[in-house]
């Protein structure tokens, strides 16, 4: 999510400094950067207060992100147990190297000998 709004801010930035085609632009004021940046500073200051204006949203907004987060927790433990992914690293914990899924053959080590150059069976 951060991606996408420093995406955004950086394409704002951009287009901020693009110079406007005057003879599409009709009668449109003219805003120059600074005035767009001034701009963007009084809505980011009189946005940082909308808390201290609107104390029951704001609340209510902390409350509906918990409960998205806790659904994207239980979204990823059901993907993990769909695939089989039964180790402690989904819970946290130091994941294991052996948890059943190879066969004995697997687990034989590939050695050769370093004198004769074939690998030994």
């Amino acid at each position: 999510m951060f991606f996408l709004l420093r995406a955004a801010f950086w394409l704002s930035l951009v287009i901020i400094f693009l110079p406007a085609d005057r003879q599409a632009s009709g009668d449109a004021p003219s805003v120059n950067a600074f005035q767009a940046i001034s701009a963007a500073h009084d809505a980011f200051s009189d946005f940082s207060q909308f808390c201290t204006r609107n104390p029951d949203t704001c609340v209510t907004g902390g409350a509906a992100l918990q409960v998205f987060g806790e659904k994207v927790r239980t979204g990823v433990k059901m993907i993990s147990s769909a695939f089989g992914n039964h180790s402690k690293a989904s819970s946290g914990g130091a994941q294991t190297a052996g948890n059943g899924t190879l066969t004995p053959d697997d687990l034989k080590p590939v050695w050769h000998d370093p004198a004769k150059g074939n690998a030994a069976t």
